[in-house]
Formats: C-alpha cells, sequence, structure tokens
C-alpha cells in the first residue's frame, strides 16, 4: 500500500501543471548548440566516404550536409561570433549555395564539394583546438 501510495505521488507531481521557472509560456527555444560537439558530430564521419552503393553514397553525404549545417548553426550562435569562424561559414555556405537541394539521388553528383568542405573545415579547426576541447 505504501509503495502505491509513494508511486502515485511521484506520478501526481511529475504530470501536474507548473509554469516554467523562466515565467514563459512553456514553449521552449532551440537548445544552444556547443562548437565541440557539432564538430565531433562532422568529424565522427569525415572519412567514412560513399561506399559501393549509390543509395548509401546519398545518405552518406546527406547526413553530412546536415552535420556541416548542423556545425554553422553552432558557429553563429557561439559566443565568440561567427566573425571568429569566418572560414568555415564561408566555406559551409559555398557549399550550401552549390547544393542547395541534397534530397534522393541528386546529391551524389555533389560528393566531391561535399567532402572537400568537410576536409577544410577540419583542418580549420585542428588548427584552433581551442575551439572544439
Amino acid at each position: 500500500m505504501l509503495a502505491f501510495v509513494v508511486a502515485a505521488a511521484l506520478l501526481s507531481s511529475a504530470c501536474s501543471a507548473t509554469s516554467p521557472p523562466d515565467g514563459g509560456s512553456g514553449a521552449s527555444a532551440k537548445p544552444k548548440i556547443e562548437v565541440r560537439n557539432a564538430f565531433a558530430r562532422m568529424q565522427a564521419r569525415l572519412y567514412e566516404g560513399c561506399g559501393q552503393s549509390k543509395e548509401y553514397c546519398a545518405s552518406y553525404l546527406d547526413s553530412s550536409v546536415e552535420n556541416l549545417d548542423f556545425l554553422l548553426r553552432a558557429m553563429n550562435e557561439d559566443p565568440k561570433g561567427a566573425d571568429h569562424f569566418a572560414a568555415p561559414v564561408k566555406w559551409i555556405k559555398e557549399m550550401q549555395e552549390k547544393v542547395p537541394d541534397h534530397s534522393g539521388g541528386a546529391i551524389v553528383k555533389h560528393e566531391a564539394e561535399i567532402v572537400q568542405t568537410m576536409k577544410r573545415v577540419n583542418e580549420w579547426m585542428q588548427g584552433h583546438p581551442e575551439d572544439y576541447r
């Protein structure tokens, strides 16, 4: 019986309607992305490559573009500001312009551009370890 009362109390407190601590409406803003986490995400797939299958290649490249987009967002949100990351921000934006639609298999024709952008960003970041450690 005691276990039932405790479980009911916990469930009740977890489900009760309370106002958020900041006094806001409860709608959450996008969480801040740290550059180091976004860079690690991009770097994890850097040398994975396309492999043999066109389908896998498209998936790999789509994921790589998403990782670069995520890193760009992190750089723009970083307290140091996008100017601190001027070179990689420029490279990512140039790639985005050259690869506006990365749906389906069409992205495969942009493999060199996408991989080159990841390598350039990686090289720049390696020269700035204070930004990801």
